[in-house]
């Protein structure tokens, strides 16, 4: 019917192609935002952040974590890390994998940058077997996370596939003025429990 020409577009089709434009021009503007971040503002953060993190693991009686290692200019977890390392809180940190997964490491305070991503990584070997599912709390980055939950990540689909089916909370980390109103939504994504920033924490109701 339509000859050498392809047939339009269907609106669903239309939808898609503009959320994920606009998934990717927010990025641009996070990643712009934090750039312009003193090294000093940073480290301030790590205190404040440090304590949200220790009273959200007290209330949910969290014996196991997954964290993440924090880049320079994201909100930082290394204190946390810090303080889990000596009260014994065990704590599982990603290792990215080629085919986009994660393998988990416990946090032992070793850690390299990724030759190919340039993020950090833990140092160690990967915990058999299923390791996030023995997780009691995950904290998980984002770029955005709007007030009913719905998380923007980096486009590399790691804790999308990280995260699904799991029955422990997750809790996105980001800066204060990280948490907005509404973020672009695909039909795979799913709402996280609950958002930390240094002042803004809360936990998403349904």
């Amino acid at each position: 019917m339509w000859g050498s020409y392809p047939a339009p577009a269907t609106y669903a089709d239309l939808m898609l192609e503009s959320v994920i434009a606009d998934k990717k021009r927010l990025r641009a503007l996070v990643r712009e935002s934090r750039a312009a971040r003193t090294p000093e503002e940073i480290t301030a953060l790590a205190g404040p952040i440090a304590d949200a993190l220790e009273r959200l693991v007290e209330r949910l009686s969290a014996r196991r974590v997954a964290c993440f290692l924090s880049s320079p200019v994201e909100v930082p977890t290394r204190e946390f890390l810090r303080r889990a390392r000596e009260s014994g809180l065990e704590v599982l940190l990603p290792l990215p994998k080629p085919e986009g997964r994660l393998e988990w490491v416990l946090d032992t305070g070793a850690e390299r940058q990724h030759p190919l991503l340039r993020v950090p990584e833990p140092v160690g070997e990967p915990e058999p077997g299923d390791a996030l599912a023995t997780a009691d709390l995950i904290i998980v980055p984002a770029a955005l996370v709007d007030r009913e939950g719905y998380r923007l990540g980096w486009g590399g689909g790691f804790y999308d596939r990280a995260l699904a089916d799991r029955d422990a909370p997750v809790y996105a980390l980001v800066h204060d003025d990280e948490v907005v109103d509404a973020v672009p939504r695909e039909t795979h994504d799913r709402p996280v429990a609950g958002v930390l920033t240094p002042n803004k924490n809360f936990t998403v109701t349904s």
